[in-house]
């Protein structure tokens, strides 16, 4: 239902509805969200909610399906990590109809757990996650990396 709801919106209105990144610190310390737009700081403890097309560095095709991925780039204290995001499908985790908000917890060891809409945060670090959940850093952030 939620997919015929989409794709009503998409045909109506010629475009997508809105995608959010709501974004819990539970790191204990600052957290940095860096994208070509702009840096936003999360202090420990504290949520942000940022429109999905403002949030990521860059995006990248994968050379083996061709889809475009976005990358996330985080700052922890010292560590710059980087993450190929991942949207939350799912009646648990999304609100249905849109706005598509994708609710997620950034964790002291770099770890980003879904976390069920409306769930009152943090979440226990072994909360149930869906596909491609928690992700992992895939290497190093570099801030300059293009499209």
């Amino acid at each position: 239902m939620r997919a015929l709801v989409a794709l009503l919106v998409l045909v109506l209105t010629g475009c997508p509805p809105p995608l959010y990144v709501d974004i819990h610190n539970n790191t204990g310390e600052l957290v940095e969200i860096v994208s070509k737009k702009a840096t936003w700081r999360l202090p420990a403890g504290t949520n942000l909610k940022i429109e999905g097309t403002d949030l990521f560095q860059y995006w990248a095709k994968s050379e083996r399906d061709g889809l475009g991925w976005p990358y996330l780039c985080v700052r922890i204290g010292a560590m710059e990590l980087e993450y190929r995001f991942a949207f939350v499908r799912g009646s648990e985790f999304v609100p249905s109809p849109g706005p598509w908000i994708n609710v997620v917890q950034i964790e002291k060891s770099g770890r980003i757990l879904a976390v069920k809409f409306g769930a009152d945060r943090p979440v226990p670090a072994d909360s149930p996650q869906p596909e491609q959940f928690p992700l992992e850093p895939s290497r190093n952030c570099d801030p300059k990396r293009a499209n």
